[in-house]
């Protein structure tokens, strides 16, 4: 398994023209974006536009907003087909007994008002492939497919699964995921985050050759080489040139952020200057903010919330360090953005992120059990300017050889779907 080998008009970013195709797409959530228009990850987006924007006619069927009209809407050219439903299809978080009732009330609802609601759109746009976006949708697809007699792809963000691989209980717990993996379909693309997504197709028997694993692209015309802003540490309310210790994503459970708030007593005996910056939104803020004002570090930690896109290198470029401390993997699109703009990053050792952070020479990784010295770690590399540079210095050189850019990415993707289509429905 592993990722397509491209062909020479993939690897110019020209692949031969593609006669207009008719994609349907399942998503279960609401909106593309994790923390608001334009904030958090970009992956399910990036997909459905890369169509359109090659002439190909895109469907999506997903649910209304809340307190929104079901109905049609166009954006960039794809037509979002929306449903009613009062039903979140994101199991909220809660003890464990209760966590599973709820997981597969939401799962069997999805599949009968999914499937309902797709299945309408289905037949009146008669599309040339169905694609599920996430592990609820990809047995719906494969109904609808097996019910029009096209081909359907499972394409996943990523997973969890990785982490469960030598605890069959809990693998098998996880049983929407389980089950998407196993549910037939022509191709199963699968974004490579470093969690060791390989090893969970072989263990559900994902056919090697219908098994893609890409990793996300990153636009180096935007994520590149700059010097520090000025305005970053005006925002922050902290002198020029205060040295940043800074994490980019979500700020929920599974994201470990907590880790960072923990170093911060460490750290600032060291450099008592340096503050921590976690840029983005979830539903942990309180209990991060509560958890710096129990360790006497309130004053060090700063969350100013979710940045568009746009703005992202200014801050990455005002970081001295940037970091990455997730159990499952840290080789995702904040790693790879903080060293395009040629940053050193501190990872934790998890999934195969030693593909992206070489120990000592592109980055620096820390093994768990090594957690409680970060804030040495740290303290280290923002004393040190000379090492730390050589490594973020390094760490962009390599990013570049690994990464495809945007266009080039969503390429290779759509040519994975088109073969696809010419291959037919199997059933």
């Amino acid at each position: 398994m592993g990722s397509r080998e491209k062909s020479s008009d993939e690897k110019n970013g020209s692949p031969a023209a593609e006669e207009p195709k008719r994609f349907l797409i399942l998503y279960a959530q609401p909106s593309f974006w994790s923390m608001g228009e334009g904030m958090g990850a970009s992956s399910f987006w990036r997909v459905p536009r890369a169509l359109a924007e090659r002439g190909h006619e895109v469907h999506i069927v997903l649910p209304a907003e809340r307190g929104d009209r079901p109905g049609i809407e166009t954006r960039e050219g794809v037509l979002l087909h929306r449903f009613r439903s009062r039903i979140r299809f994101m199991p909220p978080y809660a003890i464990l007994p209760l966590r599973l009732l709820l997981r597969l009330a939401i799962y069997m609802a999805y599949q009968a008002i999914g499937y309902a609601s797709a299945m309408r759109v289905a037949r009146e746009t008669r599309p040339d492939l169905v694609m599920a976006f996430g592990t609820f949708e990809a047995p719906v697809a494969r109904r609808i497919g097996r019910a029009l007699r096209v081909p359907n792809v499972t394409r996943l963000f990523g997973n969890s699964l990785s982490l469960t691989l030598n605890d069959p209980i809990r693998f098998h717990l996880n049983f929407p995921e389980v089950r998407a993996f196993r549910t037939p379909a022509s191709r199963f693309i699968l974004n490579n985050d470093g969690a060791d997504g390989e090893a969970v197709a072989r263990r559900c028997g994902v056919p090697r050759e219908r098994f893609f694993h890409l990793r996300n692209p990153v636009d180096f015309s935007l994520y590149a080489p700059g010097p520090p802003d000025a305005a970053v540490w005006q925002r922050l309310a902290v002198p020029e040139g205060t040295p940043i210790v800074m994490t980019v994503t979500r700020l929920a459970m599974e994201k470990k952020l907590e880790r960072l708030i923990d170093a911060m007593p460490a750290l600032l005996r060291r450099a008592p200057g340096a503050i921590a910056v976690l840029l983005g939104d979830g539903p942990r803020r309180e209990a991060l903010e509560a958890r710096a004002r129990s360790l006497g570090v309130g004053h060090a930690v700063r969350m100013p919330g979710a940045i568009a896109h746009g703005e992202l290198p200014q801050w990455y470029r005002t970081a001295s360090v940037v970091a990455s401390l997730l159990d499952r993997t840290n080789a995702a699109n904040p790693v790879f953005e903080a060293m395009a703009c040629r940053r050193c990053v501190v990872a934790l050792d998890a999934g195969t992120t030693r593909e992206l952070i070489v120990p000592g020479r592109t980055g620096v990784l820390i093994r768990r059990e090594d957690l409680p010295k970060l804030g040495d770690v740290l303290a280290d590399l923002l004393e040190n300017d000379e090492q730390r540079n050589e490594l973020a210095r390094r760490g962009s050189m390599h990013v570049r050889k690994l990464i495809l850019d945007p266009r080039a990415r969503m390429d290779l993707e759509i040519s994975i779907l088109m073969d696809a289509i010419r291959e037919g429905y199997n059933e």
